[in-house]
């Protein structure tokens, strides 16, 4: 998938967001709750577990917001392969 992100001074509960973990990288999650120095994320999937989610993330590993999604799929054309959109989505 393809995702556009903004940066926003202020972040709210419910909004998707990239954040950069040293650990695991580029990450996207919805933000559970806010408090003044840190976010609580969590996972759309109910049936996956992350270790980002249910602990505190600081604002500064905030990348930005997600407003603008494509949903791509790869396929084979004659031995290479291309990636093709199949959905877009405004968040």
């Amino acid at each position: 998938d393809l995702i556009f992100i903004y940066k926003i001074k202020k972040i709210h509960a419910n909004k998707i967001v990239v954040v950069n973990v040293r650990e695991l990288g580029l990450i996207v999650k919805r933000v559970h709750s806010v408090s003044k120095s840190y976010v609580r994320l969590k996972g759309d999937n109910p049936r996956l577990v992350s270790s980002v989610c249910d602990s505190d993330v600081s604002f500064k590993l905030i990348i930005g917001t997600v407003f603008f999604g494509i949903r791509t799929k790869n396929i084979s054309f004659f031995g290479h392969d291309i990636v093709v959109p199949i959905k877009l989505f405004l968040v």
